[in-house]
């Protein structure tokens, strides 16, 4: 038998904000919101990483230690790498990409420029260091994050990146994966 009315298909697009790896994300961010001023872990530096990807559920170890140097960590699919070379900038992938909940591995790198406020300068400078995304701005441009270990401060702390000043060294920002 014909229907007398036309088969319509719907077809329904979930935003971006509902994904399985951005509730993922969105988890992390939200532990270590959780837990500012307070120690994860022995309070080192990936351990934050560490406890919210777990908390998260996400994968949360550090599935390819040593990568690409000795006591560096993968924390899950590459996004971004800004990286330094003879003094200039290199950057692969999107900085448009990074979220809150985005792990960021740091090696040799120093950071100098204009305070956000434009009051003076500044230099920050991580030999070796893991932070937590917590929001990303200005198209990826600027990052809040969270991290321990800073300073001989074993608890949690907010910071701000402007990836722009980046001047020595390299970053990677990596999306968690889930389990």
């Amino acid at each position: 038998m014909r229907s007398l009315f036309p088969l319509v298909v719907v077809a329904v697009f979930l935003p971006a904000a509902v994904r399985a790896d951005d509730k993922i994300n969105a988890r992390i961010a939200e532990f270590c919101k959780e837990n500012l001023n307070k120690k994860v872990g022995d309070g080192d530096c990936y351990d934050l990483a560490q406890h919210a990807l777990a908390a998260a559920g996400a994968r949360p170890e550090f599935k390819y230690k040593n990568y690409p140097n000795k006591g560096d960590y993968v924390w899950g699919e590459q996004l971004v790498l800004l990286e330094v070379e003879s003094g200039k900038q290199k950057l692969t992938g999107k900085l448009k990409d990074i979220q809150a909940g985005d792990v960021i591995q740091f090696r040799d790198t120093k950071f100098a420029g204009k305070k956000a406020n434009g009051k003076g300068t500044y230099t920050l400078a991580f030999s070796h260091h893991t932070a937590v995304v917590g929001e990303a701005e200005a198209g990826g441009k600027v990052v809040k994050i969270y991290h321990q270990n800073m300073g001989g401060k074993k608890e949690t702390l907010p910071g701000a990146l402007t990836l722009e000043h980046l001047s020595e060294g390299w970053i990677r920002v990596y999306r968690p994966n889930p389990k």
